[in-house]
Parts: C-alpha cells; sequence; structure tokens
C-alpha cells in the first residue's frame, strides 16, 4: 500500500511515520511513503503558501493553486493514476476502528490514497470540487 501526503510539514510526517508499527512497516515494505511540501508548489521566492482572506477578516487562507499543484504532481508520481484522497479537518467524520476496515476493504483505497492535512481557516473549497471529494474524515 502507498500513501502520498500532501504537507506543509514533511519532515513531521516522516519522523512520525517512521516510529513504531509504521516504521516497522515501512521497513518491511508492506507500505510506501512519500510526501510532498506543498511550500515547492507555491510559486515564489518565498515559498509561502497562505494569504490574508478576500475582504479582510481575522485568519489566514491556504491558496488553492499550490495544493492544486502539489496534488497533480502526486498523481504524476502515481502514475496518473486516479488515487482516492482522503481530506482531513475537523468537519470531517472521526477516524476509528470501524473506518479503518471500510478503508482495508475499498480497491480504490489500494491506489494509494493522498492525504491531505489542512489545519488552516477557510480553505478554499475550490480544492474540493476540482478533485470531487465526497466525505471528509477526521483525523482522532
Amino acid at each position: 500500500m502507498r500513501f502520498v501526503v500532501l504537507t506543509l510539514f514533511k519532515d513531521l510526517i516522516e519522523q512520525c511515520m517512521n516510529a513504531s508499527i509504521t516504521g516497522r512497516a515501512l521497513d518491511s515494505g508492506i507500505i510506501r511513503l512519500d510526501t510532498i511540501d506543498i511550500r515547492d508548489f507555491s510559486g515564489n521566492k518565498h515559498n509561502r503558501v497562505d494569504d490574508y482572506p478576500y475582504g479582510g477578516g481575522a485568519g489566514m487562507v491556504m491558496e488553492a493553486g499550490p495544493v492544486y499543484r502539489a496534488c497533480e504532481a502526486a498523481k504524476e508520481l502515481l502514475g496518473n493514476s486516479t488515487p482516492r484522497v482522503i481530506y482531513l479537518t475537523p468537519q470531517g467524520r472521526v477516524f476509528d476502528q470501524a473506518m479503518a476496515q471500510e478503508l482495508a476493504q475499498e480497491k480504490s483505497f489500494l491506489l494509494a490514497p493522498i492525504l491531505i492535512n489542512q489545519q488552516q481557516e477557510n480553505f478554499n473549497r475550490l480544492f474540493e470540487r476540482v478533485f470531487e471529494i465526497k466525505k471528509r474524515e477526521r483525523g482522532a
């Protein structure tokens, strides 16, 4: 099983995945992990991927462009297959054992899911429409 993780914190994801049970699974080749730093697709000299909300207001928004380009690069890395996209968000369904068993049975899950860790406010919903994300999952 292959995982591609789009993140702003590539080193953190790799360190966590290399520990304990997942680390042993990576070492034995049961799973494979590729991480893609969304900042690499920012298109500006400071690798900035966030901006102020249109019209003002509190918080920051993540630009859809870098995320879209990172996702396209992930699809290319996977041989232009159509992987299952899992969008991790606080509004989504809680990840539990029942969901783990459900995902393990899906053939599309075996096509190497792309995990998007999005914790910034007001993420541009254009990304969800472009990649036809039908349901969201929430990290435990």
